[in-house]
């Protein structure tokens, strides 16, 4: 009986431990994919998105070169600007809650 009852809470703890990695795996997803969800809703190009995010979170046009400055780290290293990331997951989860 004791056995039992061992089993069933281990059984418990692993079903719970499994259904929080689940959850993790679907609220983390990587910058680059926060990016591309992002540049397709507004039907536009990745680049098209930084310098959307550019003007969103620092209120002026930027300046062309920053913006192929940074997209070129995008495209090569995978590095998202935090401003780009704000503006896309910010864009995204505004879009979930209107469809």
């Amino acid at each position: 009986m004791f056995a039992q009852l061992i089993e069933i809470l281990k059984r418990g703890r692993d079903n719970f431990l499994c259904e929080i990695k689940k959850k993790q795996n679907l609220t983390k997803e990587d910058p680059e994919s926060y990016v591309i969800r992002c540049a397709n809703e507004l039907d536009t190009s990745e680049f098209d998105v930084f310098r959307l995010a550019y003007e969103w979170w620092y209120g002026r046009k930027a300046n062309e070169r920053n913006i192929e400055s940074l997209f070129k780290d995008y495209m090569e290293e995978n590095i998202v600007p935090h401003f780009v990331m704000h503006f896309a997951r910010n864009f995204l989860q505004k879009q979930e809650t209107f469809t």
